[in-house]
């Protein structure tokens, strides 16, 4: 009777250490798969604080989503604002952007670098069409961080503190900067933009390297007819001021 009796307490401890294995696989399971919703809210990183008009947002999958304040931005998504609108992003690190009507935009990579485990920060962006309206926050201040906005034409490559607007259409991309540097730059020249140097303003037409000037006021935008569309003045490309509460 003993030996049957240790048999039997031996195979209920095998069925409780199962049981145990099993639990622990089912959490695994389901850790494994919480993953890609953990992944999308860390994506999160901004939001819209003005909007006026419509926009929408195209997301990797092709799902299309209809903005409003307070939507939030994330990594990967294609950003479209209609005719007769525009919306202003605020990004976590205080970066702000403005994008104009008819514009197309994508934020491609954003690392804030929290841990510091690497030289610096990253933003990546490109511009499709249209125009925006870019304020340097957090990254895009120190040399280390790596700053750009892509275009078919040029990349703007942020190095400091800037200000710049710059709009793109089938045929060129104008770029002008009202504070800081930028270097605009393709396979054909660079060129340095500095509202305190020699050029403030470029222009890069598809097939040549970018050429620069001085100019005092943004050129008027053309009948909507007309293209390509210009750079509008300066006044309509101002960052609206937020208040705390509206953040």
């Amino acid at each position: 009777m003993k030996p049957a009796s240790c048999k039997q307490h031996n195979s209920i401890a095998f069925n409780t250490t199962c049981l145990g294995m099993i639990r622990t696989l089912l959490t695994a399971m389901l850790l494994v798969a919480s993953t890609p919703a953990q992944l999308q809210a860390a994506d999160e990183v901004g939001h819209i604080v003005v909007l006026k008009g419509e926009a929408i947002a195209r997301q990797p999958n092709g799902t299309v989503q209809q903005l409003s304040r307070r939507s939030p931005i994330l990594v990967g998504q294609r950003l479209i604002t209609e005719p007769d609108s525009s919306l202003q992003i605020l990004l976590n690190d205080d970066t702000q952007f403005v994008l104009r009507e008819e514009s197309e935009f994508m934020l491609d990579a954003y690392d804030e670098n929290a841990l510091n485990l690497k030289s610096g920060k990253v933003l990546l962006m490109s511009l499709t069409r249209g125009c925006i309206r870019y304020m340097t926050g957090e990254i895009g201040v120190s040399p280390r961080d790596e700053v750009r906005l892509d275009t078919q034409f040029a990349s703007l490559q942020i190095d400091e503190l800037v200000v710049f607007e710059t709009c793109i259409d089938e045929q060129r991309l104008e770029t002008a900067v009202s504070a800081g540097t930028l270097l605009v730059t393709n396979q054909l020249g660079d060129l340095q933009l500095d509202f305190s140097g020699q050029f403030d303003y470029a222009e890069t037409i598809a097939g040549q390297a970018p050429t620069g000037s001085r100019v005092q006021s943004m050129p008027a935008p053309p009948p909507r007819s007309n293209t390509p569309g210009r750079l509008r003045q300066q006044e309509d490309f101002d960052i609206i001021p937020l208040d705390k509460a509206e953040e």
